[in-house]
């Protein structure tokens, strides 16, 4: 015998509502994942700028590399 599952409720009544919680907690890891990128990025382009700049260190140059992708960065 074939058993027959319930139909499924689609749409915005059935969407589980996020907590506050849950919601700072997304909040918090698209910021852990932009510092992340940011680092990579910044890994990755410093010796270009270390050859253009030499006196400008990995610190200096990583916290720029932030700073402009904070910048682009939708609210």
């Amino acid at each position: 015998m074939r058993s027959v599952l319930p139909a499924r409720k689609v749409g915005k009544k059935s969407m589980k509502s996020k907590t506050s919680l849950e919601l700072a907690e997304d909040t918090r890891r698209r910021e852990v994942e932009h510092e992340i990128l940011s680092y990579f990025l910044a890994v990755e382009s410093y010796p270009a700028r270390a050859a253009r700049e030499p006196q400008v260190s990995f610190e200096t140059h990583c916290w720029s590399v932030y700073t402009e992708l904070e910048s682009q960065r939708p609210n």
